[in-house]
């Protein structure tokens, strides 16, 4: 079996298990926070912020340790790229015009779940706004997303396509 060398790697983790692999796998340059488990076997440390910094801010502060690090050139919005027979999906459920907020209530980690009665009350000021409400997760997502749902009033303002593919 052949093994692939790696130069570098940069590990948003914060587990002992993150530190510790990196280290044995031999890469030369490794990169972790200051406050993740083992992170003396870090080659480079940046401290681990917990003072209101969004979590992509927070990950992509790991490259201020280059010198090429220009915060000016970091492209910060998320783009989806669907196939066709997702486009039809939206088609069904006329989201073409961009007029609705998607909200995906699953973590694969139940402990970093926000609470059902926390997703139902933001679900009721944002139909309360007018705003129309999508509902998206994987099929292991669909029985919590449910239980938000049975907590509206208005259900029949909220799109769950939670647990469905594509057709």
């Amino acid at each position: 079996m052949k093994e692939d060398k790696y130069d570098m790697a940069i590990s948003p983790h914060r587990s002992h298990r993150a530190s510790y692999s990196l280290f044995l796998s031999r890469i030369p340059f490794r990169v972790g926070f200051d406050r993740a488990g083992f992170s003396f076997l870090y080659t480079k440390t940046v401290p681990h912020r917990f003072d209101g910094i969004h979590e992509i801010d927070r990950n992509l502060s790991l490259l201020t340790v280059f010198s090429q690090y220009d915060e000016k050139k970091l492209y910060r919005l998320p783009e989806i790229f669907l196939t066709e027979e997702e486009e039809k999906k939206f088609d069904v459920f006329n989201l073409k015009r961009k007029d609705y907020i998607l909200i995906a209530p699953g973590s694969k980690w139940s402990t970093k779940r926000w609470t059902k009665e926390g997703f139902a009350s933001v679900i009721k000021h944002l139909i309360e706004k007018g705003e129309r409400t999508v509902l998206i997760g994987g099929k292991e997502d669909t029985e919590y997303v449910a239980s938000i749902v049975s907590l509206l009033q208005h259900k029949d303002r909220v799109i769950n396509l939670t647990g469905q593919k594509p057709h």
